[in-house]
């Protein structure tokens, strides 16, 4: 948890901000104990709550594991499409949450998005980090002057495939951030960390929502920082 007192209150008005999406405000009251209009007050920034308060709130959440429990209810979804966790506003406010958890004090300057869907959770990121959004697509272009193509094997269908970029938005960065939703293999996510690394940009590390576990320690392998929302 945050350590200095601002930041722990702005912290704590964030994780209740993302609870109005998943649990009622009387709800809340019970899980939290607080008194309703006075998470009313809260959830509407008419109040915020003293250092006390927070502390006490804190606790309650880390006990209570509420963001491990809202990252479960919403990739219980996972079955019925990714379009239905990726599209809703409480989980991407949750997703940028988590992703400034994971980023920390990092000076991330890009976020990569290597699919259409990751692209939809990089809008609250990028706001959230205050950087660019450089997205990795497999889209064919009549004219791909300006971007860069790479290739790599997909060893789960044993096809060869590839991805572009702008090379605009890869221009003049440091430090990248890569965002994917479903990794069953490294290939593609060791593609983009071979055009960054080409770019002279440095992988801070790659978050995602869903990940087989040999993909996950390939990616480790690699000396990568990752975090997977769910690990089978």
């Amino acid at each position: 948890m945050r350590s200095h007192k601002d930041t722990k209150k702005v912290y704590a008005l964030k994780v209740l901000n993302v609870m109005r999406y998943y649990y009622s405000l009387r709800d809340i009251q019970k899980l939290l104990d607080l008194p309703y209009q006075t998470l009313w007050k809260y959830v509407n920034l008419i109040s915020v709550p003293e250092e006390r308060t927070v502390d006490r709130i804190l606790s309650k959440l880390e006990e209570l594991k509420i963001l491990d429990r809202l990252i479960a209810e919403s990739l219980s979804r996972l079955d019925q499409g990714l379009v239905n966790i990726v599209t809703k506003p409480g989980f991407l406010n949750l997703f940028s949450l988590i992703t400034e958890e994971f980023v920390e004090n990092a000076r991330v300057d890009l976020v990569v998005p290597t699919s259409t869907h990751a692209l939809l959770l990089s809008g609250p990121v990028a706001m959230e980090l205050t950087c660019d959004i450089c997205p990795f697509i497999d889209e064919a272009l009549s004219d791909r002057k300006g971007y860069v193509t790479t290739h790599y094997l997909d060893t789960q269908n044993n096809e060869v495939k590839f991805i572009i970029a702008s090379r605009t938005c890869l221009t003049d960065k440091h430090q990248a951030l890569i965002i994917e939703t479903l990794v069953n293999t490294p290939d593609k996510i060791a593609a983009v960390v071979d055009v960054l690394k080409r770019f002279k940009i440095q992988v801070y590390g790659v978050l995602t929502l869903y990940s087989r576990k040999e993909a996950y320690e390939s990616l480790k392998a690699l000396g990568l920082k990752v975090k997977s929302l769910k690990t089978v």
